[in-house]
């Protein structure tokens, strides 16, 4: 057993994986380097749903070639594709707090794609950056005030403790242009406690690793939203392909 493992440790140093595959014309992540469950291991799927983020971005929050794009939590940058897709280079800035993923992104995106730029936001998240400063009360975003158009979280708020989750909510408005708007996502339910992590019985049989669900109480998601300052233009419930809610913002 020993030998084995040695054995195919070596191997994977001498013979590294390949990092990416190319699936209809894009460049996306190998399999065994995307996020979010094997469901994305299905090139069709994830090039699907990369085109379904950027058509929402396109058809819902009204981005056009010259809007400032901020997308917290970018992953490997499978909206990107989606973007590259359907509306060629836009001004967008992905911030993720896995490291491994913002390399890739600067990889095998921004080498390429010189409107497209990828930062490391190193703070801590138990699930994907344990070394990661703590936030407080003061966090703000290395973004300036008032210069993104169009803010985009995409399964953040779904993996976050909810005081990192309020951290971040309460700096959104600040970076917001005139006319802004923002858009993510979260798992909520009504009659429920306020934040709920890994709740037994809902939606999987088992969880696999800290903070893989975060559930919110409606109406305390929607007074959170109040205090930061934005106002709840459109809320659509549980229609993700994972159950999880829609928020558009204003």
């Amino acid at each position: 057993m020993i030998l084995t493992h040695f054995l195919k440790a070596t191997k994977h140093k001498l013979f590294p994986g390949k990092e990416f595959t190319s699936f209809d014309n894009s460049i996306i992540p190998a399999k065994e380097l995307r996020s979010n469950g094997l469901t994305f291991h299905n090139d069709s799927f994830y090039i699907q749903t990369a085109e379904t983020e950027a058509r929402r971005l396109i058809e819902k929050l009204g981005c056009t070639p010259k809007s400032r794009i901020l997308e917290i939590g970018c992953g490997q940058g499978r909206m990107v594709a989606g973007l590259l897709r359907l509306a060629g280079p836009v001004n967008y800035t992905g911030l993720d707090v896995h490291l491994p993923s913002i390399n890739w992104c600067r990889k095998y995106i921004e080498s390429r794609e010189k409107s497209f730029h990828f930062e490391h936001l190193d703070v801590l998240s138990e699930r994907y950056n344990t070394g990661g400063k703590l936030i407080n009360n003061n966090f703000r975003f290395d973004i300036k005030d008032k210069s993104i158009d169009i803010i985009y979280i995409w399964g953040v708020f779904t993996n976050m403790e909810g005081e990192t989750m309020k951290a971040y909510l309460n700096d959104l408005k600040r970076m917001l242009a005139s006319g802004g708007k923002v858009f993510f996502t979260a798992f909520v339910e009504e009659n429920v406690p306020d934040i709920s992590v890994n709740p037994k019985g809902y939606l999987l049989d088992e969880f696999t690793g800290p903070l893989q669900v975060v559930r919110y109480e409606k109406n305390y998601l929607f007074s959170l939203i109040e205090q930061s300052g934005l106002t709840i233009d459109e809320f659509i419930y549980g229609q993700e392909f994972d159950g999880q809610s829609e928020f558009y913002l204003s």
